[in-house]
């Protein structure tokens, strides 16, 4: 398991580069033979939600923290090639 965050500056979000960062580390950690990616995104934070939900990451929300969302994704071969095309 690899633990993931990324950060897109506010003038460059809606540009794609979130599902493209997504796209590219999927492929590289199932590349270093990673086989889940985990993280946590603020609840809050939708259009960060609905890119992972679009690119196939399991949300379930903190049992700790109601502020946070654990986004994870199973890593396979077919995993890292959706969330590439969807990048």
């Amino acid at each position: 398991v690899a633990e993931f965050a990324l950060a897109v500056a506010d003038d460059w979000q809606g540009a794609g580069l979130g599902a493209l960062l997504l796209g590219k580390l999927a492929a590289s950690a199932t590349a270093q033979g990673i086989r889940r990616l985990s993280g946590d995104v603020l609840a809050d934070n939708d259009r960060m939600c609905r890119l992972l939900g679009r690119s196939g990451w399991h949300q379930t929300p903190d049992h700790f923290d109601a502020r946070l969302i654990v986004a994870q994704l199973e890593l396979d071969a077919t995993s890292a090639e959706r969330s590439a095309l969807d990048a």
